[in-house]
């Protein structure tokens, strides 16, 4: 089902960015704001993600407490490429609780290369050294999104997290 509602609104959120100047899709405000199922919010949440970030990160934290799966994946996604401290604390918590945390974990590891609060980002290194130690056919994998948080640590001068980093590779 969730397909075919991406299948029918991809073709026309296309069409209708191209013709669309002033507004970004009010149709598709309305829906994310009212009361549809969140398989239908979430398509036209993400498709303002894709032309207009600001605004999808605003129309994301109105939905952010009443939301459940679906929407909560298209959160998580804009929340990580977009947001910042004040949006760890809903991104930690949709990880630690996700059935499967791996498919998150790059999303995880950009956003916790750019965190400010180091506090913050030693969580979520802790978290995928956690992912790392459990499941360990994605070892290499966190290895490497670890070895990115690493650089991206330094490069902000947080040489705290990068030791916690350059811990977590050598644990797994």
């Amino acid at each position: 089902m969730k397909a075919l509602i991406l299948f029918i609104l991809i073709p026309f959120l296309q069409v209708h960015a191209q013709c669309c100047t002033d507004s970004i899709y009010p149709a598709l405000h309305a829906i994310v704001q009212n009361d549809y199922k969140d398989e239908v919010r979430a398509a036209a949440l993400w498709a303002i993600s894709q032309t207009d970030p600001a605004e999808a990160m605003m129309l994301a934290q109105a939905c952010e407490k009443d939301c459940k799966s679906n929407l909560s994946d298209v959160i998580f996604g804009i929340y990580t490429t977009s947001g910042g401290d004040p949006q760890w604390p809903y991104v930690y918590k949709v990880f630690t609780t996700a059935k499967e945390p791996f498919y998150l974990s790059e999303k995880l590891g950009d956003m916790v290369g750019h965190l400010r609060n180091p506090v913050y980002a030693q969580q979520g290194i802790e978290a995928l050294k956690k992912l790392g130690i459990t499941c360990k056919e994605y070892q290499d994998k966190v290895s490497a999104i670890l070895l990115l948080i690493k650089s991206n640590r330094l490069l902000l001068h947080d040489d705290i997290s990068a030791e916690a980093a350059e811990k977590a590779i050598t644990a797994l």
